[in-house]
């Protein structure tokens, strides 16, 4: 009978082996899917924050431009003897 019960120690020793190679192995695998999804969420959030800046520097040049033409129209307008207007 001891020997018996030696064998199946023995036996739960290798499960238990086995069972945390797999465990680790499992976890390694996660981890690799896990750095992946964080480059994937990297690489989009630059992506966006290009895209930010690049509307902000439009919407920068489109208020320039707007002043300039509304200046250009007032300035017509008081060579005319029309009211300026004030935006």
């Amino acid at each position: 009978m001891v020997s018996a019960g030696r064998s199946v120690n023995r036996v739960d020793g290798a499960t238990l082996i086995g069972v945390l190679l797999l465990a680790l192995a499992f976890s390694g695998w996660r981890w690799s899917q896990a750095s992946a999804g964080l480059v994937s969420a990297q690489r989009i959030i630059g992506t966006l924050s290009a895209g930010i800046a690049s509307r902000d520097q439009t919407i920068v040049r489109l208020n320039q431009q707007y002043r300039a033409e509304q200046q250009q129209l007032n300035t017509l307008r008081l060579q005319q003897g029309a009211p300026v207007r004030r935006h």
